[in-house]
Formats: C-alpha cells, structure tokens, sequence
C-alpha cells in the first residue's frame, strides 16, 4: 500500500486515461446508415452513378445525406418495400420446401396402421390418434 493511502488504484498523474472501454465507433448521422445500402439496392442507377452518390455520402456525410434524400428519397420506400417482399417470398417457398408435401388423411392413417402393424405403437394408441386425424 502506497504512503499517500490510496491503495495503489489511481493513475499516476499525468497519465492517459484508460481507452480500451472508448467506442472507436464515431457518432454518424441515423440516415446515413439507411442512405448507404440504398444506393446499391437502386436498380435505376448505373455503376458510375452509384460509385459517385456513395463517394458524395462518404466524403460529405451531412451534405451528402441531405442531398441524396431530397433527390431520390421518395423512391427509397418503394425499394425497401420490394425488398421486403422479395425476402418474404423467399421465406415462404423456402418453409414450404423445408415442411415437405402436404399430407393427406389416408396418408397419415396408412402411417399409423404401418406403425401398429410393426408393433411400434399399439392397437389403443392406434384408436386414439386416428381419432385425432378423423376430427
């Protein structure tokens, strides 16, 4: 324990302060986030038109937001809306396929009485779920 009582826990002084727990992340306009991706989701643009909004929204972020939203801010709603759909379509036929084919009442009691003709279930739980089926 040091002279001056303190435990030893303070900094020397003159010392830096701690940086590990510092975000390194700088504090960026909410739009920016939502103006960079739509860019590259526009399909109207060309390559080069691209590659110059992006350069204008990087160098300039504040200008270049504000710019970019006032020229083709109408327009982002209706891509992030198709989007949307394209990734829900997706979703759906990919469930679909992952569930299988739909199976039929006489498909599933056939299971069921392959099952009990097997000896895996018996003839009371056979009843109890074709019961389940029928209803």
């Amino acid at each position: 324990m040091p002279a001056d009582g303190s435990g030893g826990l303070e900094p020397p002084p003159g010392a830096q302060p701690d940086q590990r727990n510092a975000d390194p992340a700088p504090a960026r306009a909410p739009a920016l986030h939502d103006g960079r991706p739509d860019i590259f989701r526009s399909r109207d643009l060309s390559g080069r038109a691209k590659a110059l909004w992006f350069l204008f929204v990087l160098l300039i972020p504040l200008i270049g937001v504000l710019v970019y939203l006032i020229v083709r801010g109408s327009s982002m709603h209706e891509r992030s809306a198709q989007q949307a759909q394209q990734q829900d379509r997706e979703l759906r036929a990919y469930v679909q396929e992952a569930a299988g084919p739909p199976t039929s009442t006489a498909d599933q009691l056939a299971k069921l009485a392959d099952l009990r003709d097997g000896g895996v279930i018996t003839p009371e739980e056979f009843e109890r779920e074709k019961a389940k089926i029928m209803a």
